[in-house]
């Protein structure tokens, strides 16, 4: 069994921590006594071996690291931690250690010993419906691929892709938690479950006009067929992004159709009153009025 004895901070090697991993270089016991490490020596690389990785390539590992062979290095010295630094930076691996292998004269032998991050090996949703669930898998469609390294930045943004999609359908206070589970059947693969409380659709409590000083307020919520108010008879109260978008361009419509030709939303602010319900604010410039013969 190889033993490795890890060099203390007190002599240099260990730099420092970058977020909380190690930047140290480690030290066989046989090379122990070869370094001076009071004083930095330039070592020219003559091999660099890496291990723990199946289907990557080795030379273009070394060469992220900047480790390439035939490149001198202070040791001790950055050039290590900085190598470290690199790897961490490309989101692959969970655990990153560096060797010195062995000494020939100026020639330094190094060891990269890596761990994988685990690959996605499926993924399923849970607390919705099977109907939606062929609409989940598209918008995850370009975050989640079956043999894709999964990282907590992977996860981040496969549970914003599904809270985007609920609030598109109303869902502004949707929950989804994911957690993740080791594939048995596969090595360093884990499956993610993804479970989802969508919680009721938000309703509108009002709808706010400022800069209408022409148009009254009640005239321009009538012409907003899509977004009502609660209370509003014969129409649920329900707020859809696309639908909102439409009513906009029908104030406008409206707007310009009694010849307010230069009519504009400037802004629309929404907010949240004490039951949860949304408040919308839309601020309007008219401009003049053209008059047509």
């Amino acid at each position: 069994m190889k033993k490795f004895l890890y060099v203390s901070v007190i002599i240099i090697l260990s730099v420092f921590n970058l977020l909380g991993q190690n930047d140290t270089l480690n030290i066989k016991e046989d090379t122990i006594g070869l370094i001076d490490y009071s004083v930095p020596k330039e070592y020219e690389i003559g091999g660099v071996k890496i291990i723990g990785v199946k289907d990557r390539d080795p030379n273009a590992i070394a060469g992220y690291a900047g480790l390439n062979v035939g490149k001198k290095i202070l040791i001790p010295g950055q050039d290590i931690s900085k190598a470290i630094r690199q790897l961490w930076k490309i989101k692959l691996f969970t655990d990153i250690e560096i060797y010195v292998e062995k000494i020939i004269g100026d020639i330094v032998f190094l060891e990269i010993k890596l761990q994988e991050r685990p690959t996605l090996s499926r993924y399923s949703f849970k607390g919705v419906k099977k109907s939606r669930h062929d609409d989940l898998n598209e918008a995850l469609s370009g975050v989640l691929t079956k043999g894709g390294i999964v990282t907590e930045d992977t996860k981040r943004l496969a549970v914003k892709k599904i809270k985007d999609y609920f609030k598109e359908k109303g869902y502004f206070d949707v929950e989804v938690k994911v957690k993740e589970y080791s594939d048995e059947k596969k090595k360093n693969a884990v499956r993610l479950v993804f479970d989802i409380d969508k919680n009721k659709r938000i309703k509108v409590a009002d709808i706010y006009f400022v800069g209408n000083t022409n148009v009254p307020s009640k005239k321009l919520r009538k012409k907003m067929k899509n977004v009502k108010r609660i209370g509003v008879i014969f129409k649920k109260s329900k707020f859809i992004p696309k639908e909102f978008e439409e009513d906009k361009n029908s104030i406008i419509d409206y707007y310009n159709k009694i010849g307010y030709r230069d009519a504009r939303i400037l802004s629309d602010t929404m907010g949240r009153d004490g039951k949860g319900n949304l408040v919308i604010q839309i601020k309007l410039y008219e401009g003049q009025k053209y008059y047509f013969n």
